[in-house]
Order: C-alpha cells, then sequence, then structure tokens
C-alpha cells in the first residue's frame, strides 16, 4: 500500500512539472512573439525536420536582411500564407498580417487562435 501511495506521488509531481514547464515554454514563445517586429516578403515556407517538424517561414525584411518565423504559433496561418506573401508583425503587439499578392489582407491574433 506505502509503494502504491509513493507511485501516486511521484505521478502527481511528474504531472505538475510538466504543467509547470508548459506555461512558462507558452509565455517565453508569448513573449518573443510580442517583442518581434518582423516586415517583409515570404520566400519560402518549408517544415524544420531537424527541429521537430516545425513550420517555418523564410522572409526577406523591407530592410533587405532576411529573418526565418516559426509559424505554428498562429492558428491558421501556416495554411493561408503563401510564398510571395507579405508579412507585417509590429513590435509589441500580439498580431500578425498576411497581405496576398491579390490585395486580400488577415490579421492573425497569437492571444486568440480561432481567428
Amino acid at each position: 500500500m506505502e509503494i502504491y501511495k509513493m507511485k501516486q506521488l511521484l505521478h502527481i509531481l511528474i504531472c505538475i512539472t510538466i504543467f509547470i514547464c508548459s506555461c512558462t515554454q507558452f509565455q517565453l514563445t508569448r513573449t518573443y512573439v510580442y517583442n518581434l517586429e518582423l516586415k517583409g516578403t515570404m520566400l519560402d515556407k518549408y517544415v524544420d525536420k531537424e527541429n521537430h517538424n516545425t513550420n517555418k517561414f523564410f522572409i526577406e525584411k523591407f530592410d533587405n536582411t532576411t529573418d526565418t518565423f516559426y509559424a505554428d504559433d498562429f492558428s491558421n496561418l501556416w495554411t493561408y500564407a503563401e510564398i510571395g506573401d507579405t508579412i507585417i508583425k509590429n513590435a509589441h503587439s500580439l498580431e500578425l498580417s498576411i497581405k496576398k499578392l491579390n490585395g486580400e489582407n488577415k490579421v492573425f491574433n497569437y492571444d486568440n487562435p480561432s481567428n
């Protein structure tokens, strides 16, 4: 009976640890997205197999530098965005705007993944 209680306690501690780590990771990601400024044109979109199959955009910024954006954080962004689209993500905001070549524009909000 004592071993059973120890196993239960260990299981509860593991669950609490996983929960805390998950919340911390979410907050770190949210802070990264909030501070990020990204303005440019998507040159490529790909799945980075070496980084846990992360969805990424390769972007040429308007200042002629390049950057990589992790697209997993915004719901439906990966399927909506296409090569050639303009991406605007202002610093100190949780919104990212995609402007398509045909002029269509859609805003994705990190805090509201149902957009």
